[in-house]
This record gives structure tokens, C-alpha cells and sequence, in this order.
């Protein structure tokens, strides 16, 4: 991986030796990059050392190792790309809670009793489970929200990826990749149901940011069990932005 407009230099390459070698010619700086045993690429743009598992407290692992969490036999099926009408932290602060779930999200409450919905937070992430009703895949499941705005969502047979980047203070481009392993007929299932579940969200979150731009959410506290993961979240953008 490298800085700069890596498809223009590496225009006409064969194989990924010549591409590292063009790089490398064109004086491109490498970008620093972990690629996990379970296929996980993480990249972070900071210049100063931070080992990964260190920056995730050692903590992360976990979750992400072993055969259960394996993703690299789940090929990329569709990747997209567009603009919402929120600001990003609007959309985060909704998707470290769950108090919404039950009622934005049918779909998935038919799959998941959310009334044992918990998120755990640790160093730098937070880990949201709740197991699925019986007849469903105990496996599925996994959702970890990465500080400050990416995600993973294991669930449904399928495995999701989304990045929230800010755009302006009510703009902000979503970025959703979705991997599947199996038939085109049972993506085709996965992609409509994890589709839904976005959709939705993208209607109650523009809802919400017309109400918080025309004043109309008074402030109050967050309730520190069922909102434990916002709390969380705010606490570190806090803590950013205040070093």
C-alpha cells in the first residue's frame, strides 16, 4: 500500500512486484499496514510507532481470530459509495446504541431478541452481541465498532464493512463493502436483508439531523446501561480533541 494515485503509476503492470517496483520509482511512501492471520487489512495514516494490538489494548484478537472469525473466504461482492444528509457523529451515536433496533429495524428483531443487547467496551473499540433465536447460526453475530468511525458487522451469512468519513457538518460519505461466501441466490438474500438494515438507518438518521438542526432535541443525560456505548464513544472524541 502506498500514498499518492497509485492506478496511474502502476498503469499497465502485470503482476504485483511490477507495481511495487513502479511505486518505489515514483517515490511514493509506503503506508503503514497490518494484515491480520484472519485476513483483516487495518491502515492507519499516523507517522509515530503503535503496534496494533497494543493501540486495541490487546484486547481485539479475540474476536477476530481463530475459525469462526475467518474472513478471507468471504470474496468481496459489492462495494458502495455515496452521501447522506447527517453529520457523522449523528450516525455513530445510533449505531452504538440499540434501543432503536426493535422498532427501526424489523427485520433484524425477527432474528435477534434485542431486549439482551449489550455492548462492551474496550481499548479504542467496542464489541456489540447478542445472540441470535434458535434455528439461526450461532456464529453470526459479531458487530465491533472501531474508534472513531469504522465498523464490522458479522451476521445474516454475510460479513459487512462500513467507514462513516465526514463530508461537512451535515454531510457525511458512506462507504459499504459486502462479502459473501456462498451462492449468487443466497448473496443475493444476504445483500437485500444487510441492505435494509442500512436503508433504515439512513431514514432515521436524516430524520434525526433535521430535528437537531431546527433545535427541536432538548440536551439530556444518557442513560449509562442501554447507552453505555455512546457514552463510550463520546468519551474518547472528547478525550481527541482535547489533547
Amino acid at each position: 500500500m502506498y500514498y499518492g494515485d497509485f492506478n496511474s503509476i502502476t498503469e499497465g503492470c502485470v503482476t504485483i512486484e511490477e507495481r511495487i517496483e513502479k511505486c518505489r520509482s515514483a517515490g511514493l511512501k509506503k503506508v503503514r499496514h497490518v494484515v491480520t492471520d484472519n485476513g483483516l487489512v487495518f491502515v492507519t495514516h499516523k507517522a509515530d510507532e503503535c503496534d496494533l494490538w497494543d493501540y486495541y489494548g490487546g484486547e481485539l484478537e479475540q474476536f477476530i481470530s481463530g475459525d469462526k472469525a475467518d474472513c478471507r473466504s468471504f470474496p468481496l461482492r459489492k462495494r458502495l459509495v455515496y452521501e447522506c444528509d447527517y453529520n457523522f457523529i449523528t450516525f455513530l451515536d445510533g449505531y452504538q446504541e440499540c434501543l432503536h433496533c426493535k422498532y427501526t429495524h424489523p427485520g433484524l428483531a425477527s432474528i435477534y431478541p434485542f431486549e439482551a443487547y449489550k455492548v462492551d467496551n474496550h481499548t479504542n473499540f467496542s464489541r456489540h452481541h447478542c445472540n441470535p433465536k434458535d434455528g439461526y447460526n450461532l456464529d453470526d453475530g459479531l458487530f465491533l465498532y472501531f474508534f472513531p468511525s469504522c465498523a464490522l458487522n458479522k451476521y445474516a451469512g454475510g460479513l459487512g464493512l462500513f467507514r462513516c468519513i465526514p463530508v461537512s457538518g451535515n454531510k457525511t460519505r458512506m462507504e459499504f463493502e459486502y462479502y459473501f461466501n456462498g451462492s449468487d441466490e443466497d448473496y443475493e438474500e444476504y445483500f437485500k436483508f444487510a441492505r435494509q438494515v442500512a436503508l433504515e438507518d439512513i431514514w432515521l438518521c436524516e430524520a434525526a439531523q433535521k430535528n437537531l438542526d431546527m433545535g427541536l432535541y432538548p440536551k439530556g443525560v444518557l442513560n449509562p446501561d442501554a447507552e453505555n456505548g455512546v457514552v463510550y464513544y463520546q468519551k474518547l472524541l472528547k478525550q481527541k480533541m482535547t489533547s
